[in-house]
């Protein structure tokens, strides 16, 4: 067997691990981010989407009604369910499972308002 024939039957397998995480993520997932206060849900789902490596938890603070302290605790939760994983402990959080990909509805962010002194 080739190198290139390797190569394709590693990346046939991630695809299929790919799936099946999916599959067993979507139920831990609804699960999750669902809340009966609806806009305590669309933040949960919000905090979920802009987990995305790129956004720190002052950056998701600035767009949804919660506190970076609430985005740290959902986030390590969600970590130690698998969910989310960063390279090291100063780096953004990462989704390993986009809401997209589980079949979830990406919130429109809920609209954070304005402290009474400002």
């Amino acid at each position: 067997m080739s190198n290139d024939e390797s190569i394709e039957i590693l990346k046939d397998i991630r695809r299929w691990v790919k799936i099946i995480g999916i599959q067993e993520s979507m139920p831990v997932l609804q699960d999750i981010l669902s809340d009966d206060d609806l806009i305590r849900e669309k933040s949960l789902r919000a905090v979920y989407h802009l987990s995305d490596g790129t956004n720190s938890n002052s950056d998701i603070a600035e767009k949804i009604p919660y506190s970076a302290e609430f985005i740290r605790l959902r986030q390590n939760e969600w970590a130690d369910l698998g969910l989310l994983e960063r390279e090291n402990k100063n780096t953004p959080y990462a989704q390993l499972v986009s809401l997209n990909e589980a079949g979830i509805e990406v919130p429109e962010l809920p609209v954070k308002e304005a402290d009474e002194d400002e």
